[in-house]
């Protein structure tokens, strides 16, 4: 009977594979006993197939471990446990508690800047019923929607909310959303799931009401690009209209020293009428920008 062949799995330096075959003992012991000969060689063959399957397995981790090292990305599964989280559900108990403390506190007459930027609220921001509180709060003076402990370059965003005619608009609600500095939406992943996830319940949000003169500011950290894309860094705005005859306007701010902010991007921005500001720095290294936004 003639013996399967034997062979053994190697991994060259360069993580390529090659076989090569298992010398057979040649003894005369082996001669005089040819059925235990064969188990041997069946057990031997057995164990090298396991080892062979053990090495190739080690040998595909590493190359995909060093896939991500060389091209600078997180392994897939990586990447998918940070791309979207489920959106809240049901309060607990906890929470109810900490969004009536803040419905309190609005009624006492704390800014919605105290609420949103105060440590006893942060767990709370992307709940439906607490961000309901600050939008009924909204009042026409500039907003802070960060905390201190936010991680991120320090943005002032101000403008002018005007009408077709370029006449100011007062008095209206403006709603903002946007990433944090590293392009998440929730402070567990990037994207919220859902409908609308990301826009009913970003993390970093806030409502204010233009003045008599139809100005705001917003006082925030400049958002980042979402990861794993080539979409320009933004923030959102949604201007109120239901009840001005001036209209209403969903748009983005973007800035224009954002890299991803290509000339194909622009023209795109561009086309779809999003707001493209300058960034200019101020004495106390805050980014600035100014925008126009025109209802319609």
């Amino acid at each position: 009977m003639k013996h399967p062949r034997l062979e053994r799995l190697e991994v060259l330096p360069n993580n390529s594979m090659q076989r090569t075959a298992v010398p057979r003992s040649t003894g005369r012991s082996a001669e005089r006993r040819p059925g235990r000969n064969r188990r041997i060689a069946m057990r031997v063959h057995s164990w090298t197939s396991i080892t062979a399957s053990v090495a190739l397995m080690v040998a595909l981790s590493c190359w995909a471990v060093a896939v991500g090292v060389v091209s600078g990305q997180a392994p897939a599964a990586q990447r998918d446990a940070t791309r979207f989280i489920e959106p809240p559900g049901q309060e607990t108990d906890a929470m109810k508690q900490i969004i009536d403390k803040a419905k309190a506190a609005l009624e006492s007459g704390k800014s919605t800047t105290a609420i949103l930027t105060g440590s006893s609220y942060l767990t709370a921001h992307e709940w439906p019923r607490f961000r309901k509180q600050i939008r009924d709060s909204a009042q026409p003076s500039p907003v802070t929607i960060v905390s201190e402990k936010e991680p991120g370059q320090a943005l002032i965003v101000a403008g002018r909310v005007v009408d077709g005619r370029g006449q100011a608009v007062k008095a209206v609600v403006i709603y903002f959303y946007q990433t944090s500095d590293k392009g998440w939406y929730s402070d567990q992943a990037a994207h919220i799931g859902g409908m609308e996830g990301d826009r009913r319940h970003a993390r970093l949000f806030g409502y204010l009401k233009t003045n008599d003169e139809g100005r705001f500011e917003l006082r925030t950290i400049r958002p980042a690009g979402y990861p794993h894309s080539n979409l320009p860094a933004h923030i959102h705005v949604e201007v109120e209209g239901a009840n001005s005859p001036a209209g209403s306007l969903i748009t983005e701010i973007q800035f224009d020293d954002d890299p991803r902010l290509t000339a194909e991007w622009r023209e795109r921005s561009q086309r779809e009428g999003f707001v493209i500001a300058r960034v200019t720095t101020d004495s106390e290294n805050h980014q600035r920008v100014e925008v126009e936004l025109k209802m319609r």
